[in-house]
């Protein structure tokens, strides 16, 4: 999925835009994982002390389109959102 915004950033994930009153990093890559996955992967992220610029929550709760969704910076300074859907044929969808 590409975010399509006004300006390129100067650095990768240096823009932040509201998604749901929540601030995200654009551009970042995007990955969908299974819901067990997600939290295993969030976990481990935790363990190993990882920043989150988005805290795992559950977005659009009892929609369509309900999700896990995570962001956080990598080694190299890129913005890394990785996800889970209830239902993965909404991916797409808005």
């Amino acid at each position: 999925m590409t975010h399509l915004v006004p300006a390129a950033p100067q650095s990768p994930g240096a823009s932040l835009v509201l998604v749901e009153r929540q601030a995200v990093p654009i551009p970042h890559f995007g990955l969908t994982l299974s819901e067990e996955r997600f939290h295993e992967f969030a976990e481990r992220l935790r363990t190993v002390g990882v920043r989150f610029d988005v805290e795992p929550y559950r977005r659009c709760a009892g929609e369509p389109a309900e999700q896990w969704t995570m962001f956080f910076h990598d080694p190299a300074g890129k913005a890394q959102e990785f996800k889970s859907f209830r239902d993965e044929s909404m991916v797409f969808a808005r």
